[in-house]
Order: C-alpha cells, then sequence, then structure tokens
C-alpha cells in the first residue's frame, strides 16, 4: 500500500487502489484510524471536470474555495475534506501535477 505526504507535507496517509479502475481506499489519520473510498465514475468526473485547467486545491476543512477540487469532492463525492489525499494521488497516477498551492490537471 503506498505511503503519500498530504498536499501540505504535514503528514502522510496510505491509499489502496488505483483512480481510473478500481477506485481508491484512503487510510488517514493516526495510524489510518479513518478510511474513506472514492469510485472510478468519481474520480472519472473530477478529472473531466478540470482537465487542461489550473485550479486551487481546496484543503479548507469548512470553506473550501469555490472552483477548487476540495469544493467539487464536498458537492459531489463527501462533505469530509478529502483534498489534501485526493491532490496527491492524482499526482502520483499521472493526471496532474502540483504548481504552488493549485493543482494542475493534464
Amino acid at each position: 500500500m503506498p505511503t503519500l505526504r498530504t498536499w501540505k507535507g504535514r503528514s502522510e496517509f496510505k491509499y489502496e487502489g488505483n483512480p481510473l479502475t478500481e477506485g481508491t481506499k484512503i487510510y488517514y489519520g493516526k495510524d489510518g484510524k479513518y478510511t474513506h473510498n472514492i469510485c472510478v465514475d468519481h474520480y472519472k468526473h473530477l478529472i473531466n471536470h478540470f482537465k487542461g485547467r489550473t485550479v486551487p486545491i481546496g484543503t479548507a476543512r469548512d470553506m473550501a474555495p469555490a472552483n477548487s477540487v476540495g469544493a467539487w469532492l464536498q458537492g459531489h463525492v463527501t462533505q469530509t475534506a478529502l483534498a489534501s489525499y485526493v491532490g496527491p494521488i492524482l499526482i502520483r497516477h499521472g493526471f496532474a501535477r502540483q504548481t504552488g498551492s493549485d493543482i494542475e490537471f493534464y
């Protein structure tokens, strides 16, 4: 199971799966105490929605900026703030890159 740094690099998390073939299960919090599944369809819609754009990642737990990945996730997947984990997963799998505090989708 891969271990990645969160978006701001303050902690680590683990995940299993592939965004476009099986979805992912994200393990976060102390010792992976919390988990969240994101399905293939959600990843496909997220990637297609932001394709070719550079947008804020939106890691805020309560007020993710409009048009950010965090706001999209909170509006389409869950109210739980997952952008800190989803961003690094998208980068690892070659769908985007980090540009400062923003994420650039290919």
